[in-house]
């Protein structure tokens, strides 16, 4: 079991290059984006926060290129129907990793500009609008996203159930960051599983690593991006005691509200933008 999660073929890697990335454009995004997720890793290891300042110039150019990467997955033929075997990029996958990464791009360019926090609720209700659009239009019948990946034959049944579960509370964390915070590092460190997923994915399709190794890897991707949240040192971004209970006290009431008792997620998230 171990061996099949840590297993990483780096003599397949010659197998990213692809014609369809004429001028490697999505390539050197990628390499540019990758490069930009490990350096603020170490500015964080070294300062205790990721130093991604307001009117600072280079963080809107990275914040620019890590959309454009996002965006320039269009390009790649993908199968129409998901492939039930692994972890592999379908229509609906890639349309949601598009518009949930730039809700945090653009809610991160909102900080930069210093505009109305108001902005932040739109945003994130025209993303619940678009995603649904796409499940409406994409996904077939009985057939969940994130939820119903692919799990090698050796996670038993119930572990299946709790990691799809950490899976769920994820994206609702996901989305309290996202209108909480109020730097710009802690609502762009919430793209990072966002994108690292779908690159996690063409790894497993060119049999680079397994559908253990993805399901590893996207949730300590998660993981990671949890202890940054609430243990960074950015005396901009720190939540007062009230805050820190009112934030945690939506996020559990919205959790239980919506997977035990199934009530609407637009009445509960219209909730939250009031208290927010």
């Amino acid at each position: 079991m171990l061996q099949d999660v840590l297993l990483f073929r780096s003599d397949q890697i010659v197998k990213l290059v692809t014609r369809e990335d004429k001028f490697n454009i999505h390539k050197t995004l990628g390499i540019v984006a990758l490069g930009h997720y490990i350096f603020r890793f170490y500015e964080w290891a070294i300062f205790g926060y990721i130093k991604m300042e307001k009117n600072d110039i280079a963080t809107l150019y990275f914040l620019i290129i890590h959309s454009l990467l996002s965006i320039s997955s269009l390009i790649f033929h993908i199968p129409s129907n998901r492939i039930k075997s692994a972890p592999m990029i379908w229509p609906e996958f890639r349309f949601h990793s598009i518009i949930f990464a730039m809700r945090s791009f653009l809610i991160s360019m909102l900080i930069w500009y210093n505009y109305n926090d108001i902005y932040r609720k739109y945003i994130v209700f025209i993303t619940m609008i678009l995603a649904d659009y796409v499940i409406l239009k994409y996904r077939k019948p009985g057939i969940t996203s994130t939820r119903g990946m692919h799990f090698p034959d050796y996670i038993s049944d119930r572990n299946r159930i709790r990691i799809n579960y950490f899976y769920s509370i994820s994206q609702v964390f996901a989305t309290m960051e996202v209108l909480a915070r109020k730097s710009i590092a802690s609502v762009f460190m919430i793209a990072f599983p966002i994108q690292i997923a779908p690159f996690l994915m063409t790894l497993t399709r060119k049999s680079i690593i397994t559908s253990g190794g993805w399901h590893f890897y996207y949730s300590l991707s998660l993981i990671v991006t949890f202890i940054y949240s609430f243990t960074h040192t950015n005396a901009e971004d720190t939540m007062a005691t009230n805050e820190l209970i009112t934030y945690f006290y939506l996020a559990i009431s919205f959790i239980v509200l919506r997977f035990y008792f199934k009530i609407n997620k637009y009445v509960l998230w219209g909730a939250v933008f009031m208290v927010i």
